[in-house]
C-alpha cells in the first residue's frame, strides 16, 4: 500500500497496489482490524539516554467524500488530529474470511 499524498490536508488516500516504491506496511491485529505501526510516539519528546522503541498501533481510518478530479467516497487515512475534511467518518476496517457473514 502507498499513500496518495496531498500536503494541504491531513486526509490522505491509500492506494492498495504492489510492486511500486515507497510502500507503507500495514497489518491486521488480533481482532482482524487493519492498522499501521509506528515505532515511537511523536507526541512525546525522545529520551536520549534510552532510545528503546515500542511499537504502537494506529487506526486512523475514515470514510470521506473526496475530490480527486471527480467526486468519490473513499477509504482515507487521517495523519493526525481532527480530519480537515468535514465529511469524514471514523471507521474500523476489518478482515473478513471468505464465506463468513
Amino acid at each position: 500500500m502507498k499513500f496518495y499524498e496531498n500536503y494541504c490536508t491531513n486526509v490522505i488516500m491509500p492506494l492498495f497496489t504492489t510492486g511500486s516504491a515507497n510502500e507503507v506496511m500495514v497489518s491486521f491485529d488480533e481482532d482482524d482490524k487493519l492498522l499501521m505501526w509506528n515505532w515511537h510516539d511523536e507526541s512525546e519528546l525522545p529520551n536520549w539516554f534510552n532510545m528503546g522503541y515500542t511499537r504502537k498501533a494506529y487506526y486512523n481510518w475514515y470514510i470521506c467524500r473526496t475530490n480527486e478530479g471527480y467526486f468519490l467516497v473513499t477509504v482515507s487515512w487521517v495523519t493526525g488530529g481532527v480530519p480537515l475534511n468535514p465529511s469524514c467518518q471514523k471507521v474500523d476496517i476489518k478482515r473478513v474470511a471468505e464465506g463468513s457473514d
